[in-house]
């Protein structure tokens, strides 16, 4: 099934075109409305590099979470799936002798299924925050099922967490717990 999803309209309405590209301050600023971008549409972006002048970001790259290719069949002991399709999307952002960050090329063309119900179950968006695994420590440690977990996480935080993510935690805070006595 082959599926491409252009996304340009879109992007150049948060971000202008190339031409006449929206200036930020800050690469914060350009990253939060990157975060918007994002959510809205279901698009998913990882930095790829950033390149560093004096100590400060002069250039960043991000690509889309499915870049890579998908793993080859090997003589492993099971298949495992694969969310890699090669996907080409990229955006680079560079800071101008003003000091303002601007995308000066992006390339929004997926090769996937791009929309925001899917990016919810996306590694990078069911993380927690440090803030937010704080908060849930006391319940996870007070043996609350995985199920109210589940729904206090979705609807505090709005994040969508597997079990698999749940038991990841619950083991990481009971060997924390016991390694700290």
């Amino acid at each position: 099934m082959s599926c491409a999803v252009d996304l340009s309209e879109q992007f150049e309405e948060f971000f202008g075109s190339t031409g006449a590209p929206k200036l930020f301050d800050t690469l914060e600023q350009l990253e939060e409305t990157l975060d918007q971008f994002q959510q809205l549409f279901g698009a998913v972006y990882r930095i790829r590099s950033t390149e560093y002048n004096v100590g400060t970001p002069r250039r960043r790259v991000y690509i889309c979470t499915r870049r890579g290719q998908p793993l080859k069949p090997s003589r492993g002991i099971r298949k495992k799936p694969s969310g890699q399709t090669g996907c080409g999307s990229i955006i680079n952002a560079n800071r101008t002798d003003d000091g303002y960050f601007r995308v000066t090329k992006f390339t929004m063309i997926h090769n996937h299924q791009v929309d925001p119900l899917s990016a919810k179950h996306e590694p990078s968006r069911r993380r927690l925050s440090k803030s937010e695994a704080s908060a849930i420590l006391p319940l996870l440690l007070s043996g609350i099922s995985s199920n109210q977990l589940r729904q206090y996480v979705t609807m505090h935080f709005d994040k969508d967490l597997t079990s698999r993510d749940i038991c990841n935690m619950r083991s990481k805070y009971t060997v924390n717990d016991n390694s700290s006595m």
